[in-house]
């Protein structure tokens, strides 16, 4: 009788002292932790507590606490780790209810509740998303995207769990800032067709005995088409090509009185350009620069007095136009105005863009 109950103060005994040393142990790991030593936070909890040993099982404190020192020194992913170890071993129940509601619209609005000690967990696991985002490290497209939705999920619902709802918040706004200005970098493409008019004065010249004499032609016509452009919110690349099919007025006062003018001379020209432009603020309108190229051919008829004929009547020249767009939707209207080196004066172009 002696023996056994010396024996229960002997083990008695052990079992308040080993208790003892482990509530001091983690205390100190906690002192550790508030001093900033979270390096040292973590060697005590891997020492005593088998922090991320995996034939261990460790507790929801002491998983909490080693998750927050390793999120303040950086190494995000394995507090990541600690935290779904937590939500998967303690509150697999209630997460995996919460995640089946959400997933329904991937919307916090069908999930009923969130408890306050998950709405905490929720809002570290979303804030270490953000952090992949907003610190501008270099991720690959699909750990952003990954990081981008995760964080939003799980920030909404701490927010339905009131927990850290200003922070929360804030953190959101930054997201979707960063996501429009990540979306204001990407390129999008597209084709269009065009249909327009077409008006120039062109040139050509009457050979005769004295010389060569410039005619003014004055020539409009349609002008279809159609262009290739990429551009993202704060600048672009196109090219596009345009076949006129006009008519031209020609005709000028020579000297020793002979007169010439032909009218409704059929005309064919092709314009092909490209350049850039550079969207303006409010995203429907933009301004380009572009180089074109013009090849023009007319049916000009010579005089009848052989010693004169025209000539010029196929030109080939290069220019520089300024195009100015305006475009909402699939719909776009273009008035460019360009000036052919080879041409007397500018020439003016309307079109109007059907982009698909």
């Amino acid at each position: 009788m002696v023996l056994k109950s010396l024996a229960f103060l002997v083990l008695t005994f052990l079992t308040g002292v080993s208790y003892a040393q482990t509530a001091l142990t983690l205390q100190q790991a906690y002192q550790l932790a508030t001093q900033g030593k979270c390096q040292d936070t973590i060697s005590v909890l891997k020492g005593q507590y088998g922090l991320f040993s995996k034939s261990r099982k460790v507790n929801e404190t002491v998983l909490e606490l080693g998750a927050v020192c390793l999120e303040k020194m950086g190494q995000y992913k394995s507090a990541l780790t600690l935290h779904y170890q937590i939500l998967n071993s303690v509150h697999f129940k209630n997460h995996n209810l919460i995640m089946q509601n959400y997933k329904k619209n991937q919307s916090a609005d069908d999930v009923d509740e969130v408890p306050a000690k998950l709405a905490k967990i929720y809002f570290r696991i979303g804030r270490i998303y953000s952090t992949f985002i907003l610190s501008k490290r270099s991720i690959s497209p699909k750990d952003y995207t990954i990081s981008f939705n995760q964080s939003k999920k799980y920030l909404a619902l701490a927010i339905l769990g009131e927990h850290e709802e200003d922070s929360a918040e804030k953190i959101l706004k930054l997201l979707d800032k960063e996501e429009e200005d990540k979306n204001k970098l990407v390129y999008q493409s597209s084709w269009h067709a065009s249909l327009g008019y077409m008006n120039w004065q062109d040139q050509v010249f009457l050979a005769g005995p004295s010389g060569r004499t410039p005619l003014t032609a004055t020539t409009e016509g349609l002008c279809i088409g159609g262009g290739y452009e990429q551009a993202n919110a704060y600048w672009g690349w196109k090219v596009s090509a345009c076949y006129a099919s006009a008519k031209s007025n020609v005709g000028d006062n020579i000297p020793n009185d002979f007169d010439y003018y032909q009218e409704g001379v059929p005309v064919n020209a092709l314009a092909i350009s490209s350049g850039v432009f550079m969207p303006l603020s409010t995203g429907n309108t933009s301004i380009g620069l572009e180089l074109p190229i013009f090849l023009r051919t007319g049916n000009y008829t010579d005089p009848s007095n052989t010693a004169f004929s025209i000539e010029q009547k196929t030109m080939l020249a290069i220019g520089v136009a300024v195009d100015a767009k305006w475009r909402i939707n699939q719909f776009g209207l273009s008035s460019k105005i360009a000036k052919i080196f080879s041409l007397p004066s500018l020439a003016w172009t309307l079109e109007g863009h059907y982009h698909f």
